[in-house]
């Protein structure tokens, strides 16, 4: 190819890295929120809930937070919305589990605004959609510390170590104990990070 569009600079860098294309043959071009995550929207779910999101096809990782969640259930009782690939094959992973794949964005942003908080389970892909849609639709993201999410969204989203769920249980639990004061700023703050991105007009499908 003559050039290679990719979504942050850790992917380009990697690029370079991995197949040695230079950077001057790579545009990168971040991912932006869909226009209708600007507006406010009731979520189809009844709150409070856990919003979360696993791009791994066997939910691995998944499954070992709603896990941990389970056993904590006097701190954390809230019910779970998963949404990504293949959650229409899910029979269940507990009781508490809400399977949503296909969603338009207007009921994705209802979703995301509304949620306690918004688990970004996988370690990322290099252009942090998930969690600039979360950002942008005014959630408190938790998601995994990594190099291309920290280059994107630097300090907007709450950080776990992914091979620890002691440090996912703690996020959750910063994200929780927020007074309304303190989540409102972090809310506000998120949003001017996503704004950084602007707007795309691509439909979104997946469920967040």
């Amino acid at each position: 190819s003559r050039a290679l569009v990719v979504p942050s600079n850790y992917v380009r860098q990697r690029c370079l890295d991995l197949f040695d294309v230079p950077l001057n043959h790579t545009i990168v071009a971040p991912a932006g929120v869909p226009s209708a995550f600007a507006g406010s929207h009731p979520s189809m779910v009844a709150q409070p809930y856990l919003l979360m999101h696993d791009d791994h096809p066997e939910r691995e990782n998944a499954r070992r937070i709603v896990s941990a969640l389970e056993k904590h259930a006097s701190r954390f009782p809230y019910p779970v919305v998963l949404g990504g690939p293949g959650a229409e094959e899910e029979s269940a992973l507990d009781d508490r589990v809400v399977f949503i794949e296909h969603c338009p964005d207007a009921q994705l942003a209802g979703l995301y605004q509304q949620c306690a908080a918004f688990i970004c389970c996988g370690r990322g892909d290099g252009g942090a959609l998930r969690i600039i849609e979360g950002l942008g639709a005014g959630c408190c993201v938790i998601t995994p510390h990594s190099p291309a999410t920290t280059d994107l969204v630097a300090d907007g989203p709450f950080y776990y170590n992914p091979e620890s769920t002691s440090s996912l249980l703690q996020a959750l639990g910063r994200v929780l104990d927020q007074g309304p004061q303190e989540r409102g700023q972090r809310v506000r703050h998120g949003k001017a990070i996503a704004a950084r991105f602007g707007i795309s007009s691509s439909v979104r499908i997946l469920a967040p």
